[in-house]
């Protein structure tokens, strides 16, 4: 037992040991990355700043314009940014380090006894700097999103809900390998989105167009293959409604998890409607205890028994403890209806 628990612990340590050295990796590879970018915008923004300068002078400057940007974005943690998933605060960081690395760069070259290009050069090489790092994190991300699109094929799906609503879903099925989706369009309910365009998937209508949305899309051979609920708060009617239109066309509604729980998972899994989802309110849930208190020892009668409501109130009667009631007395009419 304690050899077993000594490799364990052995097999955990290396593994422990091998995480921390990619880390240590891959946050080396950002600073080259970014050393790089920083040494290639110094020229070119000397360049832009005054092109009849000639080249950047002297040659370690561009060393300089590399170690200012170091200094400026260690505070932001700019080389622990995860490019592939790079987002508006890190682009925000990203600006502010671009900042702070030209104002340093302009300072160090003034100190030591030299001339800038002209007088905008701080703004232009920040700009570069920005265009620079700023625009490798965004390519890092496309190509991510490209070659996570390019898994296998994906099905077509009409997303409804409202705009933050489907956002959120579409930010967390591109970020899922195993959930495919062609989005072909997006339904809301406000008609002053129409026209628009959301993670470039075009805003097609309000509910109310949406039989003749699938009529139209069933001419042009481009009926989905799903139709996703991404808004937790559509219910009664306009479930309603969305499931008459869709299954005039066969098309399967689903609704997406609530958007609190789009954490990390295996599977982004869709749930069938639920007859809850076509209430008008949310579903109440009975208070058996209170129920049990309120009946324990007295004689229950319950009328129109034989109805869907009554023979509902007479089935719930198998969640109370049986010697809770004294005597249950059920009555209809007619009363074929209770046999």
């Amino acid at each position: 037992m304690e050899d077993a628990q000594q490799n364990h612990q052995a097999k955990r340590s290396v593994s422990e040991g091998n995480a921390h050295r990619f880390r240590a990796q891959r946050i080396a590879v950002n600073i080259l990355l970014d050393a790089l970018i920083s040494g290639l915008a110094a020229p070119i923004a000397v360049y832009l700043a005054a092109p009849r300068s000639g080249i950047l002078h002297p040659l370690w400057a561009v060393a300089g314009g590399a170690v200012a940007l170091l200094l400026s974005g260690l505070p932001l943690r700019v080389p622990q940014q995860y490019w592939r998933f790079s987002g508006i605060t890190d682009l925000r960081n990203i600006a502010i380090a671009s900042l702070g690395g030209a104002a340093l760069f302009s300072i160090a070259v003034i100190v030591l006894g030299y001339r800038l290009p002209s007088v905008t050069f701080p703004i232009i090489y920040a700009l570069v700097l920005l265009v620079g790092l700023g625009g490798g994190r965004l390519m890092a991300r496309a190509v991510h999103g490209f070659r996570q699109r390019g898994r296998g094929a994906s099905s077509r799906a009409l997303l409804i809900g409202s705009d933050t609503s489907c956002d959120l879903f579409i930010r967390a099925v591109s970020r899922h390998p195993a959930a495919r989706y062609d989005m072909i369009g997006i339904v809301t309910r406000a008609a002053d989105q129409i026209g628009r365009r959301l993670h470039d998937t075009p805003i097609l209508g309000i509910v109310d167009d949406v039989p003749a949305l699938l009529d139209r899309l069933a001419r042009q051979d481009r009926l989905p293959e799903h139709i996703i609920i991404a808004d937790p708060d559509w219910r009664g009617a306009l479930v309603s409604a969305l499931l008459d239109a869709a299954q005039a066309h066969g098309v399967p509604v689903q609704r997406a998890p609530s958007l609190m729980r789009l954490t990390p998972a295996d599977t982004i899994e869709l749930r069938p409607i639920a007859l809850e989802d076509l209430l008008n309110r949310a579903p109440v849930s009975l208070d058996i205890g209170g129920m049990e208190r309120l009946m324990r020892g007295r004689v229950v009668m319950v009328t129109g028994a034989g109805g869907s409501i009554g023979g509902n109130s007479c089935g719930r009667s198998r969640d109370l403890h049986r010697p809770a009631f004294y005597s249950l007395i059920i009555m209809n009419s007619p009363c074929g209806a209770l046999i």
